[in-house]
């Protein structure tokens, strides 16, 4: 069995014939909605960065079809084809659009400036790849800096509206509206949260968003991606009619995480993993219990391991014995620790036990 760890990319997973779960019915689902801009909001390792990988994928201009062979988005267009004499959905429109995938997971720091400066890295970064249309339609020019390396960013304003720009701009080159996906739409604004300038970087993203995603005529589609939805100043209901696909509404509910059939599928023990599940919701009780059940802004940092350290505190040792008692199988625990950065001859403490998980 190959397994790719660590990687959200959709074409290595394909290339290197690793295991991949087929979610390829989301690119069905995403253009047979009713929306032009769909946010889905899903927890983290939920697969939402690979979706999006596989999107782009599918519907930039010059892909490889071949890549999807064997999932359900191709073959069952082989078993259409057979009987409808119209166009099949890979032929309208797979490798039929322009994409800008803009990745905000890096859009952080202790500064607005600082934030501001990674975020216009990654529109440069997205923007490599569509270098030949701005050379061709502005040729001699260098209309936004992209392609200058360690180009420091522009003005607030320049910055703010450079996705709406190029978006129009690959919309005039090619004649084709545009597929727009962000990925960790709520990082910047996560982070803004915790160093102090949020009604800055709020203000700055409401506008950044509007101008690209609404009552644009150079967008076909949108796809947000993030964790949790971000209500101050109405962000997201600055778009025209957004649905705000959270895992509580049902859309999409297949197209991220495993469902039991295909966790079958791959060989897990049904009954191994309803130990597991117990085991989080018992922490996550505890966690609530802990704070004497009040509301709160519990989704900030979950990106990082704050809460989880707090909880393990003073129950290290107990909470190694548990996680050894889920693994154990009956036939021995062999457990590889080599490579790592711990001394695990000593007592395990807190960011022992956070390595090791």
């Amino acid at each position: 069995m190959n397994l790719l760890v660590g990687s959200s990319s959709f074409e290595k997973f394909r290339r290197t014939n690793a295991v991949f779960v087929d979610k390829s019915h989301f690119i069905e689902e995403f253009i047979n909605s009713g929306s032009i801009v769909e946010v889905i909001l899903r927890p983290r390792r939920f697969s939402k960065s690979l979706n999006l990988s596989m999107l782009k994928s599918f519907f930039r201009l010059g892909t490889d079809p071949s890549l999807f062979e064997g999932l359900y988005i191709f073959e069952r267009e082989l078993k259409k084809r057979s009987i409808e004499k119209k166009k099949t959905f890979m032929e309208e429109y797979c490798g039929q659009y322009p994409v800008l995938h803009l990745d905000l997971k890096d859009v952080v720091g202790n500064t607005w400036e600082g934030a501001l400066k990674k975020l216009w890295k990654a529109v440069r970064k997205m923007t490599k790849e569509h270098r030949y249309a701005y050379e061709q339609m502005r040729p001699g020019q260098n209309p936004y800096g992209f392609d200058i390396d360690d180009c420091p960013p522009p003005s607030e304003d320049f910055v703010q509206d450079s996705l709406s720009k190029l978006m129009a701009l690959l919309h005039e080159y090619h004649k084709t509206q545009v597929i727009v996906l962000i990925d960790e739409y709520d990082t910047p604004l996560n982070n803004a949260h915790r160093e102090g300038f949020y009604d800055q970087a709020i203000k700055f993203f409401y506008t950044f968003f509007s101008m690209a995603l609404k009552d644009n005529d150079s967008l076909y589609k949108a796809c947000i991606m993030g964790v949790a939805e971000i209500r101050g100043e109405g962000l997201m209901y600055c778009l025209n009619n957004v649905i705000i696909n959270s895992y509580l509404n049902g859309r999409y509910s297949s197209c991220f995480g495993f469902t039991m059939e295909e966790i079958r599928h791959l060989g897990v023990n049904e009954g191994e993993l309803n130990d597991v599940i117990h085991c989080l919701e018992s922490m996550v009780c505890d966690l609530l219990a802990k704070e004497k059940k009040k509301f709160g802004n519990y989704w900030i940092d979950t990106d990082r391991s704050t809460s989880l350290q707090e909880y393990l505190r003073g129950h290290e040792q107990s909470t190694l014995l548990e996680i050894f008692t889920l693994l154990y199988d009956g036939d021995g625990l062999d457990i590889c620790l080599d490579n790592t950065q711990v001394d695990y001859q000593d007592e395990w403490k807190t960011p022992e036990i956070l390595t090791f998980l």
